[in-house]
């Protein structure tokens, strides 16, 4: 499999591999309730992501970090 180079962030993680865009990318509910559930605290032993109070199923979308449609983070 070609890496796209779309997808090579600045960071250097490979954003084709990222759970957000696999969850929008895939138009994967599920997967996006599972999401929300772990950013907002609700997995045992694992944070909370930062501002993350509001999140939604609708909130997680991302096309890669150089595009124009980003996560929130």
């Amino acid at each position: 499999m070609e890496a796209n180079p779309d997808f090579i962030s600045p960071c250097g993680l490979y954003c084709g591999v990222c759970a957000i865009h696999i969850a929008a990318r895939d138009y994967n509910e599920k997967f996006k309730e599972s999401l929300v559930r772990l950013y907002k605290g609700g997995v045992s032993g694992k944070g909370t992501l930062p501002n993350s109070e509001g999140l939604s199923t609708t909130d997680i979308h991302c096309q890669g970090c150089l595009s124009q449609d980003l996560f929130m983070h």
